[in-house]
């Protein structure tokens, strides 16, 4: 799991192509934000989703991780608490889809991290790295819009 600014952005991209994409498109959507929805980067290897919506209580959600795409979360405006925890740690709950990419998981109290992305951050998680995203900071709920990219592990 990676979180730090988007400033930072390239740090981690090491020269994948697909990567370079996402960081553009960031960095293009801070200048002209666009209409939530999904956005073709790279066909199915990497693409966007614009997404608004209300934060809710973290007991709300289930944490979720992904096997073929890493998980890319840029919070363009607005904040939200993420929990990680590592897949091992967890009770899968939703068997992994392989239409959809996500497997749903509970528990992992002792082993979950908490922490808040605020605008201009980025958190990116791995298939090792099941993750609560979209939970209120301070069980306040509040809009949020975000950039969720998924970019194809080769």
């Amino acid at each position: 799991m990676i979180l730090d600014r988007v400033e930072n952005f390239l740090n981690y991209a090491h020269k994948n192509q697909n990567s370079i994409l996402a960081y553009d498109f960031i960095m293009n959507d801070r200048k002209n934000p666009v209409a939530p929805g999904r956005y073709e980067l790279d066909g199915d290897r990497c693409y966007a989703l614009v997404q608004t919506y209300e934060t809710a209580p973290a007991d709300e959600k289930d944490y979720e991780a992904h096997r073929v795409y890493a998980d890319v979360q840029y919070m363009a405006s607005g904040e939200e608490q993420m929990l990680w925890a590592p897949v091992g740690a967890l009770t899968n709950t939703v068997p992994h889809s392989d239409e959809r990419d996500v497997a749903f998981f509970t528990g992992g109290a002792d082993a979950a991290r908490s922490f808040t992305v605020r605008a201009g951050e980025f958190a990116v998680f791995y298939p090792q790295d099941a993750h609560k995203p979209g939970c209120a900071v301070n069980d306040t709920p509040a809009g949020v819009r975000k950039i969720v990219i998924k970019i194809l592990l080769d």
